[in-house]
């Protein structure tokens, strides 16, 4: 099932073994022919109608209403399908140049590049109509003139195997690999793509300058042996929590105070907004009384909650198997946080702070598991 769900997520994906190379791209054939099929008996039914009608002598006029936009909009349907079948993308990327071909029912675009334009492989996010997608492409100055070579779904393809197959391209053409992020375009070179962070020379990784004191929102704690950065700053202390608790309350009255006898549906409005409300003040209490804590010690980065009883279990991940630390969207509200990855785990910690606090533990972070 797992590998169905794969192969469905995995839009497109260049089979590149060796350069020079070929890469062909056509849209599904079977949604194409699904499309064309549709049109012809959307646009053909109002017809034969039509002239049966005509023929009998049952001809109303109001049957134009049908024979005139149904025929039209299948017009548009069939050229869209048509355009499907024909509609071809190829790229040869050889030693010296890449020749770009496209070719569809309405244009055919044909241009050349020198390789030595393309100064990298980028992997980033995209989001398209509503789903957002990981994208691999061969990156050039010119919008217009990048090659994407991988296109997967977000959700569900696992990040542990778009990183690979972006190391395998920036390998396959020596070039380095590039990630968009929050925090702008990060590079590696291409020797180094799949490297642990530790053993990439500092000029080849985002390096992490002098350190200044911690900025607002965090604290360090040392110990020996260990190094503690806290998250101080709370998410609770906000106007927007006050709206919500006043929502929730609101919801709870209605349900169960505003009549003398409430029917089951007033009682189900209260019975959510005493759920919310209880999780509002679970969550309060959480982020109130207890910290992020990330530990540095023992080979070890540790993601944990700091709570007046120690620390919880957490997450922990080998420094020497940390590939990448940088400032991107975390999967928490979509949000820019630290993101700590070894290219089959990560952790994801300091969601919502300034971007400037995100940057301090970024170059704080780098620096810790350089040195461990």
């Amino acid at each position: 099932m797992k590998k169905i769900i794969l192969n469905f997520a995995k839009e497109f994906e260049a089979d590149i073994k060796s350069i020079p190379a070929t890469i062909e791209r056509r849209e599904s054939k079977k949604a194409a022919a699904f499309l064309i099929v549709f049109s012809i008996i959307f646009t053909g039914f109002p017809l034969v109608a039509l002239a049966w009608a005509l023929r009998t002598g049952q001809y109303d006029p109001r049957m134009l209403y049908v024979a005139i936009p149904f025929p039209v909009i299948g017009i548009v349907v069939l050229l869209y399908g048509m355009n499907l079948g024909i509609r071809k993308t190829a790229v040869d990327i050889g030693y010296d140049e890449v020749r770009y071909f496209f070719t569809s029912l309405f244009k055919s675009v044909t241009w050349t590049e020198p390789r030595a334009a393309y100064r990298g492989i980028l992997l980033r996010k995209q989001m398209r109509g509503d789903q957002y997608y990981n994208i691999i492409e061969l990156l050039h100055d010119r919008g217009d003139r990048r090659i994407e070579l991988a296109v997967y779904m977000m959700n569900l393809v696992p990040e542990a195997y778009v990183r690979e197959r972006w190391e395998d391209y920036s390998r396959r053409f020596g070039l380095s690999a590039l990630r968009e992020t929050a925090d702008g375009v990060t590079s590696r070179a291409s020797a180094d793509a799949s490297s642990p962070l530790r053993d990439v020379p500092p000029e080849d990784a985002l390096p992490s300058g002098a350190l200044s004191a911690p900025p607002a929102g965090i604290a360090l704690v040392s110990s020996p042996g260990v190094e503690e950065l806290l998250v101080t700053a709370k998410r609770t202390l906000r106007p927007g929590l006050v709206v919500l608790m006043a929502l929730a309350a609101l919801l709870v009255w209605i349900g169960f105070f505003s009549q003398d006898d409430p029917s089951i549906n007033f009682l189900f409005v209260g019975g959510f907004g005493a759920l919310l409300w209880a999780w509002l003040n679970l969550y309060t209490m959480m982020d109130l009384f207890t910290m992020q804590s990330l530990r540095f010690g023992a080979d070890k980065v540790i993601l944990s909650r700091k709570t007046p009883f120690g620390h919880t279990s957490g997450k922990s991940l080998y420094a020497g198997q940390i590939k990448d630390v940088r400032v991107d969207t975390g999967t928490v509200h979509r949000v820019n946080a630290l993101i700590i990855e070894t290219g089959d785990a990560d952790i994801q910690m300091g969601h919502g702070l300034p971007l400037s606090a995100l940057r301090w533990m970024r170059d704080f972070t780098i620096e810790n598991i350089r040195s461990s």
